[in-house]
């Protein structure tokens, strides 16, 4: 109950974050928000969202904008030319008085409409997604949010598929999916209103079939860039966005993000929801045709969190991070069950089984506990590592990929404060992990690349450019027992195939250029 009442206390957004809405006055409609501090220059950039022909990615513009030089704290500011029945697209900017510093919103979705005595309203739209997710070979999900209460539906196989709730979040499972070219699209309906969203498009890989992902990590909000893009609601926006548009290109089956997809660090659960749905629309609309794996790290874990004394900590469930993190997702469900009192690992512990490969998604900042001396909690608990013995042994794929944020050997300023923080939790891992002999273990928390080959003969892979700071450090210390082939500080993002019993690792740059490449296995 205290940590209820917590919660709710600190919910406040920040200075930096706003959730604008839509609203109707005679007739004719504002864009009103309210920030932190005094604020000025308000400025509302809009435009129709371009619906294609063909089922493709659209990248979205804005032909039109209306500011203000109004200095206070709710501004609303009126937008010309709304066509009833049309879908915009919009984001509110604006100069925080305080900071001096300019900030920026997620973008957000409308329709208005016309009521029978042919007054405007606003309709119905899905303000979320779609986004799409990833089981198994056969089965994949769709999720996303309205802005009203309804009914939804995806249209696949010339079926209609249904979560047959009444809500503003849906989740909408498709099973039993053949091999081959998807074409769905959701239709939504609130009340009179219905929404349809343009086509789209995904490729379900056959059991058995050669694989083709991507791997990156560490998309979380960069400080040291000017551009408020860097830095909206605890992502960078515009490399996530960047990124997916090299994934897109690559024409890969899948995603896998490896973690600190958010900043975090908020005691409000308010702030923790925005900064996760912002990040989902950072990828938007490419995360409607390639599904995406999330990974949870340590910023994300701390999105919520609760202080006692110099200590923070995983508030107790229903509120603790984990909790915030299911309801936000669309993950797997086949993790560990957690202990009575302890936070669920409810599809921020999974795994996926597709084409001829094992997806092993493991949570090594689980009940996250962090003191003035850094990480408080285990590397990996006894509960996961039972369940990672049991998936182990059971696994019957050709290729083995295990995905978690802390590198076991790190490099850089994270020495020390890792996997490698409790040597005998980390000696059990890779123990464990040397006896199945796993394609590679891919992890992220050091914002450089670096592939080197770890005790056992496993290659561990750190991906962490994805968006997050810049170091100023180089490799800090190199260990006795490992052997490094590759480093670099670029952005960049990984690209792995399975090609029947064989695997290759190609690193780009943001730039298509190859900046590393090898063979796995």
């Amino acid at each position: 109950m205290k940590a209820i009442i917590l919660l709710l206390l600190l919910g406040q957004l920040p200075y930096n974050a706003v959730k604008p809405k839509i609203e109707i006055r005679h007739d004719s409609v504002f864009v009103t928000f309210r920030t932190a501090n005094f604020s000025t220059d308000p400025n509302v950039f809009y435009g129709e969202v371009p619906y294609p022909e063909t089922p493709r990615p659209f990248l979205l513009d804005y032909d039109r904008n209306v500011w203000s030089k109004n200095v206070d704290t709710l501004h609303s500011l009126y937008l010309r030319d709304i066509k009833p029945g049309k879908l915009y697209h919009y984001q509110v900017s604006y100069i925080d008085t305080v900071r001096k510093i300019e900030c920026a919103s997620r973008e957000y979705f409308f329709r208005v409409i016309q009521d029978k005595d042919g007054h405007l309203k606003e309709g119905v739209v899905i303000t979320d997604g779609p986004y799409l997710s990833i089981f198994s070979s056969t089965d994949y999900g769709i999720f996303f949010w309205t802005n009203h209460e309804s009914k939804a539906w995806v249209e696949i196989d010339n079926k209609k598929i249904s979560d047959n709730t009444v809500s503003r979040k849906h989740e909408i499972y498709l099973k039993d999916l053949n091999g081959g070219e998807k074409k769905y699209r959701v239709i939504v309906i609130s009340g009179v209103d219905t929404f349809y969203t343009p086509t789209f498009k995904f490729h379900v890989k056959k059991n058995g079939a050669d694989l083709k992902f991507l791997v990156a990590g560490d998309s979380r909000a960069s400080w040291r860039y000017p551009a408020a893009s860097y830095r909206i609601n605890g992502v960078n926006f515009d490399i996530l966005r960047l990124l997916m548009l090299n994934a897109y290109r690559e024409g890969v089956d899948f995603v896998i993000l490896l973690g600190d997809l958010i900043s975090g660090v908020t005691q409000s659960r308010e702030y923790g929801e925005l900064q996760y749905r912002t990040y989902l629309n950072a990828m938007w609309p490419f995360d409607a045709f390639i599904p995406v794996l999330h990974v949870p790290g340590n910023h994300d874990m701390t999105a919520p969190y609760i202080k006692k004394g110099d200590i923070r900590i995983d508030p107790e469930p229903p509120n603790s991070a984990e909790d915030l993190w299911k309801e936000v997702f669309m993950l797997p469900e086949n993790g560990p069950k957690a202990k009575d009192g302890k936070p669920p690992y409810k599809e921020n512990v999974y795994y996926v089984d597709v084409g001829n490969a094992k997806i092993v998604v493991l949570n090594v900042d689980y009940n996250y506990t962090r003191g003035k001396g850094g990480k408080l909690s285990p590397a990996l608990d006894k509960t996961q590592l039972e369940w990672l013995k049991k998936i182990l042994k059971d696994n019957k794929k050709e290729h083995l990929f295990v995905c978690f944020h802390e590198p076991a050997y790190p490099l850089g300023p994270h020495i020390g404060s890792s996997l490698d923080a409790r040597l005998n939790e980390r000696r059990l891992i890779w123990n464990l992990l040397s006896r199945y002999s796993p394609d590679a273990v891919f992890v992220a928390h050091e914002h450089f690349y670096a592939r080197m080959l770890t005790p056992g003969n496993i290659w561990q892979v750190i991906t962490g450019r994805a968006g997050a700071p810049l170091y100023t450090t180089d490799v800090t210390k190199i260990p006795e027992d490992i052997k490094l082939f590759k480093f670099s500080k670029e952005f960049h993002y990984c690209l792995i195939e399975t090609e029947n019993n064989k695997s290759y690792l190609t690193t780009k740059t943001f730039t298509g250029d190859t900046l590393d490449s090898c063979k796995l296995r």
